[in-house]
């Protein structure tokens, strides 16, 4: 209503409309909001690109020279990534519904039994605390997805997330995504974005929340043939038909009569990650190099070269990654905390946009918050090393976020009081680094 406040005010002034303009008006605007829009897809579609391979269990994730801590944190990214973005891309997903449930399933348990063996939720003091189990009175059960169920979800994580940010340490709280996925399966990504108290309890239409293409449980369509399936009780979660699905093949999104969203948006010429480096721009750096990109750019694509042999090599010397890693951990785990917080609330937005403008802001005080702490904790140190300790999906996540700018963050999070809690940490910590 608000886009057409203008001509009606013009109306009451008995003054004529040029409809040409209005109408030109009206179909910039929708232009606009595709574009934000097949933003958001292509980052999705760009996580569920890198999560594949991780999951894969190559044999060379965890080797002396890419230890399976970088494996582990980059895959944690990817998982929230999936967990925001696959709402805000229906029926534009690059893979479907259950695809998509296969991703984040087979994310969690790549984490539980590969990166959280000694320390998961299971053994958790966080989530076994009286604060966590008072919140699991309000998840419904998995299975209907309707507007009053993701309600109630949603009304689950948020006290989940409330009780976990006093209560458990910042290496708990990185284990949330795997408890909601853990506690609500198919809802820990199908409802984010259905913050919505219903007018009343009915299960309305799952078609509105969900879409017509989409299941609407995590169990098998046909559980008659699940007995001579050849999954296993454990693939359950990841048949249709009763037929194991294995992992999914990214392609491209196909192409729906009427549908506004033909798919994700093109990368930018020389934007120094799929092609040459643009001689004004600073390149930006990867854990893993890019799905695709020309071979030509920072690090050559891993679709023409095996996967392992084109990951940049770490710096040598005492100011390795490992090392400047290890001595700012405490420090970035505050950073990491408050661009986690940045992506929490950016689940109560409903638009693309806003939802692209709060994760935007949050990276850029992420991407600053960093810079102070390597700058204090490895002064002197290569330049590129601090493109290459931020996680891949933060550096890939920034090269969409050319169209904002931090005044466009003023109305969002305010990340003020972290960022001078992180600087004052800083100074305070500042002797267990100094030798």
């Amino acid at each position: 209503m608000a886009r057409l406040s203008l001509p009606l005010v013009l109306c009451q002034c008995n003054m004529s409309i040029n409809w040409s303009q209005l109408i030109t008006l009206l179909i910039f605007s929708n232009f606009i909001h595709y574009i934000q829009s097949s933003s958001v897809c292509a980052k999705l579609q760009q996580c569920q690109s890198e999560t594949i391979p991780m999951i894969s269990q190559q044999s060379n994730f965890g080797d002396p020279k890419w230890p399976l801590t970088y494996t582990c944190r980059n895959l944690r990214d990817n998982l929230d990534c999936l967990l925001s973005l696959s709402p805000y891309c229906d029926r534009r997903d690059s893979l479907t519904s259950q695809t998509t449930w296969t991703l984040v399933y087979k994310s969690k348990i790549y984490l539980d039994q590969k990166c959280d063996r000694e320390s998961g939720i299971m053994d958790s003091p966080c989530y076994r605390s009286n604060e966590v189990k008072k919140c699991e009175n309000l998840n419904p059960s998995p299975g209907s997805i309707n507007q009053y169920n993701c309600w109630r979800y949603n009304r689950f994580r948020d006290c989940v997330h409330s009780s976990i940010r006093t209560t458990c340490t910042p290496q708990e709280q990185n284990l949330v995504n795997q408890y909601l996925v853990d506690r609500s399966k198919n809802m820990s990504w199908l409802c984010v974005n259905m913050t919505t108290q219903p007018s009343s309890q009915s299960n309305e239409s799952d078609e509105i929340i969900v879409g017509t293409n989409r299941k609407v449980s995590n169990e098998p369509l046909d559980k008659e043939r699940l007995s001579s399936s050849s999954a296993s009780t454990n693939d359950r979660d990841m048949t249709v038909s009763g037929q194991f699905i294995g992992y999914p093949t990214v392609v491209g999104p196909p192409v729906i009569n009427g549908e506004p969203f033909p798919g994700p948006a093109p990368y930018p010429p020389n934007d120094g990650l799929h092609g040459g480096l643009a001689p004004d721009r600073i390149p930006i750096g990867g854990r893993y190099p890019y799905p695709g990109s020309s071979g030509t750019g920072l690090y050559p694509g891993y679709g023409s070269q095996p996967y392992d042999s084109v990951r940049p090599n770490y710096p040598t010397g005492s100011m390795s990654v490992e090392i400047c890693l290890e001595r700012s951990r405490y420090l970035a785990q505050h950073c990491e905390n408050a661009l986690l917080q940045s992506q929490r609330i950016a689940h109560h937005y409903r638009t693309p946009s806003e939802v692209q403008r709060v994760i935007c802001c949050g990276l850029f005080y992420y991407r600053d918050c960093m810079y102070q702490v390597l700058n204090h904790v490895c002064p002197g140190s290569d330049p590129l090393m601090f493109s290459m300790v931020l996680p891949f999906t933060v550096n890939q996540q920034l090269a969409t976020c050319r169209s904002y700018t931090r005044g466009q963050c003023s109305n969002g999070i305010n990340h003020k009081s972290s960022f001078l809690t992180i600087l004052l940490s800083i100074f305070t910590f500042s002797w267990i680094y100094s030798f």
